[in-house]
């Protein structure tokens, strides 16, 4: 039953108003997905976003503990990125990509038991840009979130919050299949 009201909102925006247009597309809006679309990612934290070291021992770090793939579904007109990690691997977080034709924007939704996480997501010079926000039970935080492919083929993200501190992931194309 609470999962029924996100569903009718993401049917709803997903539903135009006027005849469907190539915006539809997300890879030919955000082309930075092509390069991550249909992957398997494997990596860790590799520092807070303040530079800042991380502690010794800290689970996040450890190579491999977080697992990420995006996947195409409706024929590219959603995107789905699945997150998981090695501490809860059967805990899949499902971040949903869309095209807003209210807004005229790519969107995101995720819904989980103790979270909401929506916002905007666009490409600019090479980068993905997330903004959001993060909604708990009795708090939210506003956030940006940039994701990025380097030359090497390694995948960098930056996530950075209003309030309190960020982390960057470094994450490496994977083998296997974990998140799905």
């Amino acid at each position: 039953m609470h999962l029924a009201s996100p569903l009718v909102a993401l049917i709803t925006i997903l539903s135009p108003s006027s005849p469907p247009s190539s915006a539809q597309d997300l890879e030919k809006n955000l082309p930075g997905f092509s390069l991550m679309v249909a992957s398997d990612w494997s990596g860790r934290m590799v520092s807070f976003a303040n530079g800042g070291a991380l502690p010794p021992n800290l689970p996040m770090a450890a190579p491999g503990y977080y697992i990420v793939r995006w996947e195409k579904l409706l024929g590219g007109r959603v995107i789905q990125e699945l997150r998981s990690n090695s501490r809860s691997a059967s805990e899949v977080t499902r971040v949903t990509y869309f095209w807003d034709f209210r807004n005229a924007q790519v969107a995101y939704l995720a819904v989980t038991p103790r979270t909401l996480d929506r916002g905007t997501i666009r490409e600019d010079q090479g980068k993905i840009i997330r903004t959001g926000t993060l909604t708990f039970a009795n708090d939210s935080v506003d956030y940006v979130e940039t994701w990025e492919v380097t030359p090497a083929g390694k995948l960098i993200q930056r996530y950075v919050p209003a309030k309190g501190n960020g982390h960057v992931l470094e994450m490496e194309k994977a083998a296997s299949a974990a998140t799905r």
